[in-house]
């Protein structure tokens, strides 16, 4: 079993079976001698073909993207996990030199929705802590959604973000009440700071919801 593979497979039953040959397909195509117009291409159709429904594995399905290092899963939709298939396979069979400038146009050309497949992929792909850049200008988005790709369910910054970007992450999952009890690794990397931050939070937290029941 591969990443690409087990991405794939989870989109089966879940997925027209039309669209599914398509992707299974796709993939297929993204081989030696890497070609980044057939791989482009396929990635632009992505959404159109798949849809965007989120995915939520069955046990078995958890136990086996588990195995495969793919694990938290949670978030994904159907065009998320597509591209996800197809990003890693293109980073297997492409050059290594190849690798950082496609992630950069990906990120920098990318829709929202390509922007969150590929923050949610970076832990999969080969060599990851190479991409610490594009998790940074995720960190820094003001796209709630492109932010909560990289923070939330996400194994990536826990395990390549240095403390100060992971301590900024953090505050700013705070300052956007997007859950930063959803950061992996939090109580790993937690710090003097980010404790009293998150007490802070809690104390604003209990005073609105006090101010509700006075009311």
């Amino acid at each position: 079993m591969t990443v690409p593979t087990v991405l794939v497979s989870l989109l089966r039953p879940r997925v027209d079976p039309l669209a599914f040959e398509w992707l299974q397909a796709s993939v297929e195509e993204i081989a030696q001698p890497f070609d980044p117009r057939v791989f482009r291409a396929a990635w632009a159709r992505v959404g159109r073909r798949l849809g965007t429904e989120p995915i939520r594995p069955t046990p078995e399905e958890i136990v086996t993207l588990q195995r495969v290092g793919v694990w938290p899963f949670s978030g994904w939709g159907a065009d998320e996990c597509g591209r996800a298939a197809m990003l890693v396979q293109a980073m297997t069979v492409s050059e290594p030199e190849a690798h950082g400038p496609l992630l950069d146009q990906l990120y920098l050309r990318g829709t929202i929705r390509e922007r969150q497949a590929l923050l949610r992929s970076l832990a999969f792909l080969p060599e990851p802590e190479r991409f610490v850049e594009v998790a940074v200008q995720a960190c820094r988005s003001h796209v709630v959604a492109v932010f909560e790709a990289l923070a939330i369910a996400n194994p990536y910054p826990v395990r390549h973000l240095a403390h100060p970007y992971f301590d900024q992450m953090v505050l700013k999952a705070i300052s956007l009440r997007v859950g930063p009890e959803r950061i992996v690794g939090l109580s790993e990397r937690m710090s003097p700071e980010l404790a009293r931050a998150r007490s802070n939070q809690r104390s604003s937290a209990a005073a609105a919801r006090l101010g509700l029941l006075v009311q």
